[in-house]
Protein backbone atom coordinates (compact mmCIF):
# COMPACT_ATOMS: atom_id res chain seq x y z
CA UNK A 1 0.00 0.00 0.00
CA UNK A 2 1.25 3.28 -1.20
CA UNK A 3 1.58 6.39 1.48
CA UNK A 4 1.71 9.90 1.96
CA UNK A 5 0.62 12.81 -0.10
CA UNK A 6 0.69 11.15 -3.83
CA UNK A 7 -1.02 8.17 -2.10
CA UNK A 8 -3.72 10.21 -1.18
CA UNK A 9 -4.18 12.11 -4.40
CA UNK A 10 -3.91 8.96 -6.63
CA UNK A 11 -6.99 7.50 -4.48
CA UNK A 12 -9.03 10.68 -5.32
CA UNK A 13 -8.06 10.71 -9.18
CA UNK A 14 -9.07 6.95 -9.17
CA UNK A 15 -12.86 7.91 -7.37
CA UNK A 16 -12.82 10.69 -9.97
CA UNK A 17 -15.62 9.77 -12.91
CA UNK A 18 -15.81 11.91 -15.56
CA UNK A 19 -19.04 12.31 -16.71
CA UNK A 20 -18.17 14.18 -20.01
CA UNK A 21 -15.63 11.99 -21.80
CA UNK A 22 -15.16 12.41 -25.28
CA UNK A 23 -13.26 10.46 -28.27
CA UNK A 24 -11.80 12.78 -30.63
CA UNK A 25 -8.42 14.03 -32.43
CA UNK A 26 -6.63 16.41 -30.21
CA UNK A 27 -6.95 20.00 -31.20
CA UNK A 28 -3.62 20.93 -29.82
CA UNK A 29 -0.56 19.45 -28.45
CA UNK A 30 1.26 20.35 -25.27
CA UNK A 31 4.43 19.04 -23.28
CA UNK A 32 4.18 18.84 -19.34
CA UNK A 33 7.17 19.93 -17.46
CA UNK A 34 7.56 19.92 -13.88
CA UNK A 35 4.35 17.52 -14.56
CA UNK A 36 3.63 16.35 -10.89
CA UNK A 37 0.91 13.93 -10.71
CA UNK A 38 -0.81 16.03 -13.86
CA UNK A 39 -2.77 18.92 -12.37
CA UNK A 40 -2.00 21.00 -15.58
CA UNK A 41 -3.01 18.46 -18.02
CA UNK A 42 -6.23 17.10 -17.12
CA UNK A 43 -7.76 20.77 -18.51
CA UNK A 44 -5.73 20.47 -21.36
CA UNK A 45 -7.19 17.10 -22.47
CA UNK A 46 -10.44 18.81 -21.70
CA UNK A 47 -9.95 21.24 -23.92
CA UNK A 48 -8.84 18.68 -26.44
CA UNK A 49 -5.07 18.79 -26.04
CA UNK A 50 -2.44 16.06 -26.71
CA UNK A 51 0.16 15.18 -24.33
CA UNK A 52 3.42 14.97 -26.21
CA UNK A 53 5.69 13.95 -22.77
CA UNK A 54 6.21 15.20 -19.55
CA UNK A 55 9.04 15.84 -17.21
CA UNK A 56 8.80 15.22 -13.59
CA UNK A 57 11.63 14.26 -11.38
CA UNK A 58 9.88 12.87 -7.84
CA UNK A 59 8.81 9.26 -8.14
CA UNK A 60 5.81 8.75 -6.04
CA UNK A 61 4.64 11.64 -8.93
CA UNK A 62 5.64 9.78 -11.37
CA UNK A 63 4.21 6.74 -10.39
CA UNK A 64 0.95 8.27 -10.32
CA UNK A 65 1.05 10.37 -13.43
CA UNK A 66 1.84 6.81 -15.11
CA UNK A 67 -1.21 5.36 -13.43
CA UNK A 68 -3.45 8.22 -14.10
CA UNK A 69 -2.43 9.14 -17.74
CA UNK A 70 -0.08 6.55 -19.49
CA UNK A 71 -3.18 4.00 -20.62
CA UNK A 72 -4.83 7.28 -22.68
CA UNK A 73 -1.79 7.82 -24.60
CA UNK A 74 0.99 5.26 -25.15
CA UNK A 75 3.27 7.13 -27.46
CA UNK A 76 3.70 9.59 -25.35
CA UNK A 77 7.75 9.95 -24.15
CA UNK A 78 8.83 10.29 -20.32
CA UNK A 79 11.47 13.26 -20.45
CA UNK A 80 13.32 12.84 -17.21
CA UNK A 81 14.94 15.45 -15.10
CA UNK A 82 14.43 19.23 -17.01
CA UNK A 83 18.22 19.43 -15.75
CA UNK A 84 19.04 16.97 -18.53
CA UNK A 85 17.20 18.15 -21.70
CA UNK A 86 18.66 20.21 -23.88
CA UNK A 87 16.06 20.18 -26.52
CA UNK A 88 12.38 18.43 -26.42
CA UNK A 89 12.73 15.55 -28.88
CA UNK A 90 9.05 16.75 -30.80
CA UNK A 91 9.13 18.64 -34.19
CA UNK A 92 6.94 21.08 -32.91
CA UNK A 93 4.81 21.65 -30.24
CA UNK A 94 1.71 24.01 -29.17
CA UNK A 95 2.32 24.95 -25.60
CA UNK A 96 5.19 24.15 -23.52
CA UNK A 97 3.17 24.03 -19.40
CA UNK A 98 4.57 23.92 -16.44
CA UNK A 99 4.07 24.56 -12.67
CA UNK A 100 7.89 25.41 -11.90
CA UNK A 101 8.84 25.06 -8.18
CA UNK A 102 7.15 27.70 -5.82
CA UNK A 103 9.04 27.20 -3.21
CA UNK A 104 12.16 30.10 -3.81
CA UNK A 105 9.28 32.54 -3.72
CA UNK A 106 6.57 31.07 -1.13
CA UNK A 107 6.53 32.41 2.39
CA UNK A 108 6.84 28.95 3.53
CA UNK A 109 10.13 28.94 1.88
CA UNK A 110 13.72 30.26 2.59
CA UNK A 111 12.92 33.45 -0.33
CA UNK A 112 15.71 32.65 -2.70
CA UNK A 113 14.24 33.40 -5.55
CA UNK A 114 16.71 32.27 -8.71
CA UNK A 115 19.61 31.75 -6.04
CA UNK A 116 18.20 29.22 -4.74
CA UNK A 117 18.67 25.42 -6.92
CA UNK A 118 14.66 25.60 -7.60
CA UNK A 119 14.57 28.95 -8.82
CA UNK A 120 17.30 28.29 -10.85
CA UNK A 121 15.23 25.73 -12.78
CA UNK A 122 13.63 28.30 -14.42
CA UNK A 123 16.62 28.76 -16.68
CA UNK A 124 16.31 25.51 -18.30
CA UNK A 125 12.90 26.61 -18.95
CA UNK A 126 14.60 29.56 -20.91
CA UNK A 127 16.34 27.26 -22.61
CA UNK A 128 13.75 24.89 -23.36
CA UNK A 129 11.72 27.87 -25.03
CA UNK A 130 14.30 29.10 -26.91
CA UNK A 131 15.03 25.84 -28.62
CA UNK A 132 11.69 24.47 -29.16
CA UNK A 133 10.31 28.00 -30.06
CA UNK A 134 6.24 26.23 -28.80
CA UNK A 135 3.38 28.36 -30.26
CA UNK A 136 2.97 29.48 -26.84
CA UNK A 137 3.49 28.57 -23.06
CA UNK A 138 1.29 28.72 -19.62
CA UNK A 139 3.76 28.22 -16.04
CA UNK A 140 2.40 28.62 -13.14
CA UNK A 141 3.82 29.60 -9.71
CA UNK A 142 3.06 31.79 -6.47
CA UNK A 143 1.71 34.91 -5.92
CA UNK A 144 5.02 35.64 -4.00
CA UNK A 145 6.76 35.75 -6.71
CA UNK A 146 4.66 39.42 -8.27
CA UNK A 147 5.36 40.51 -4.92
CA UNK A 148 8.06 43.46 -4.48
CA UNK A 149 10.56 41.61 -2.73
CA UNK A 150 10.25 39.12 -5.48
CA UNK A 151 9.93 41.92 -8.28
CA UNK A 152 13.37 41.13 -10.00
CA UNK A 153 13.25 37.25 -10.22
CA UNK A 154 9.90 38.21 -12.05
CA UNK A 155 11.56 40.71 -14.53
CA UNK A 156 14.54 38.57 -15.15
CA UNK A 157 11.77 36.01 -16.26
CA UNK A 158 9.92 37.91 -18.23
CA UNK A 159 12.65 39.98 -19.82
CA UNK A 160 14.32 35.96 -21.05
CA UNK A 161 10.93 35.07 -21.89
CA UNK A 162 10.30 37.95 -24.37
CA UNK A 163 14.48 38.39 -25.65
CA UNK A 164 13.03 34.45 -26.92
CA UNK A 165 10.27 36.34 -28.99
CA UNK A 166 7.58 36.25 -27.06
CA UNK A 167 4.92 38.69 -25.70
CA UNK A 168 4.56 37.63 -21.71
CA UNK A 169 1.19 38.38 -19.85
CA UNK A 170 0.85 37.59 -16.16
CA UNK A 171 -1.82 37.60 -14.25
CA UNK A 172 -2.86 36.56 -10.13
CA UNK A 173 -5.47 34.30 -10.03
CA UNK A 174 -6.94 32.66 -7.22
CA UNK A 175 -7.97 28.71 -7.21
CA UNK A 176 -11.37 29.54 -5.71
CA UNK A 177 -12.69 31.51 -8.48
CA UNK A 178 -12.20 28.45 -10.57
CA UNK A 179 -13.98 25.76 -8.16
CA UNK A 180 -10.74 24.79 -6.59
CA UNK A 181 -10.86 23.90 -2.75
CA UNK A 182 -7.70 26.10 -1.99
CA UNK A 183 -7.37 30.07 -1.57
Amino acid sequence: METGIYAQQLELFQLFQPTNIKVCTSKFTFVDLFAGIGGFRIPLEELGGQCLGYSEIDKEAIKTYQNNFIKCNSEEIYLGDITNINKLPFEEIDILVGGVPCQPWSIAGKLLGLNDPRGKLWFNVFKLVKENQPKAFIFENVKGLTEPRNRASLNYIITNLTQAGYIIKYQVLNSYDFGLPQD
